[in-house]
Order: C-alpha cells, then sequence, then structure tokens
C-alpha cells in the first residue's frame, strides 16, 4: 500500500495554508493508519475499524473450581480503544466454592466488572439470584461471584456455570 503525502500549496497566490495542511495531515494520517490523541480532532468521526478489531476475538479463558474438562460454549471479547466487551459462558463439575476465569486483556482497575451481572448455575440448578464478576487492576484473573453482594457461595460439587456479557477498561 502507498502512503498518500502532500506537496506545498504554490500557485503564486497569497493565502494561508495551515488550515489545509492539517486537515490534509489528518485525513491521511488515519488512511495510512497512524491515529492517536495528538492527531484526532474533538469530535472527529472515525471508524472503528481504526481503532479495533472489526470483528470478535476468540479467547481461552481457563476457567478455576472445577475438577476434570471444563466446557467453553463462548469466550470472545471486543476491545474498542482501552473499552473491552466480554462474551462468556462455560460450566464443568465443581471442586471448589469459588470460581473464575482469566480475561483477554489486563484490566486498569479494580471493581466489579460494569454490566457484570451474569447467570450462574450452582450444583446443576439456576439459584433464585445472580453472580457477579469481579476484577482487579493489573490482573488478568477474574472472579465469578455466586451473588451480587456476597453472602452466596458456590457448592464444591455438582454443576456449576457462568454466562456472563461485561464490559471493564482496559490498561
Amino acid at each position: 500500500m502507498s502512503l498518500i503525502t502532500l506537496s506545498p500549496i504554490s500557485n503564486g497566490d497569497a493565502l494561508d495554508a495551515t488550515p489545509v495542511n492539517q486537515n490534509f495531515t489528518t485525513v491521511a494520517t488515519a488512511i495510512n493508519g497512524q491515529l492517536d490523541d495528538s492527531n484526532v480532532k474533538s469530535g472527529a468521526n472515525i471508524a472503528t475499524s481504526k481503532l479495533a478489531a472489526e470483528s470478535w476475538t476468540a479467547f481461552t479463558p481457563a476457567p478455576t473450581g472445577f475438577t476434570g474438562a471444563v466446557t467453553v460454549t463462548l469466550a470472545r471479547y471486543y476491545q474498542i480503544g482501552k473499552l473491552v466487551f466480554v462474551d462468556i459462558d462455560f460450566y464443568g463439575t465443581s471442586n471448589s466454592t469459588t470460581t473464575g476465569f482469566t480475561l483477554p486483556v489486563i484490566p486498569k482497575s479494580t471493581t466489579s466488572a460494569l454490566g457484570g451481572n451474569c447467570r450462574i448455575i450452582d450444583n446443576g440448578s439456576s439459584p433464585d439470584y445472580p453472580g457477579s464478576i469481579s476484577i482487579s487492576a493489573g490482573s488478568a484473573a477474574a472472579g465469578a461471584i455466586a451473588g451480587i453482594s456476597g453472602g452466596h457461595f458456590w457448592t464444591n460439587s455438582g454443576i456449576k456455570g457462568v454466562q456472563a456479557h461485561f464490559f471493564y477498561e482496559a490498561q
């Protein structure tokens, strides 16, 4: 692919070419794929394909708190700048009162993941309360919590599973 370049305006007319050159530089930089905060004007309308992958990306979540094989039916993420969206669905035989998985991108902040309520299966059935996702700054390990604010614990036997759709800020 060839790069777009600009030759200085010089037709003999007196004019200030600075605005033309600045606007052209912004367009050329976008087309040439070199976007960053220093060359994007406020309110610019930029295609997401210049900021992130154009489709969801599969990842391997490495679930914890299970014995034997864990079935992962969905594990994908979509990143736009520092915003990471995650879809995950896995289940298996429990051997622990905790469970978790690895995130596809390291988070910046410690928090319950935004939009992080999730459907859980504990001891083979769905309880009458949702679960939540807990993440820690700088750690790829995420916790899947039985309940929103604690008080519930996973059963360490039977089938348990997590189905979650959430987002968080990447480092």
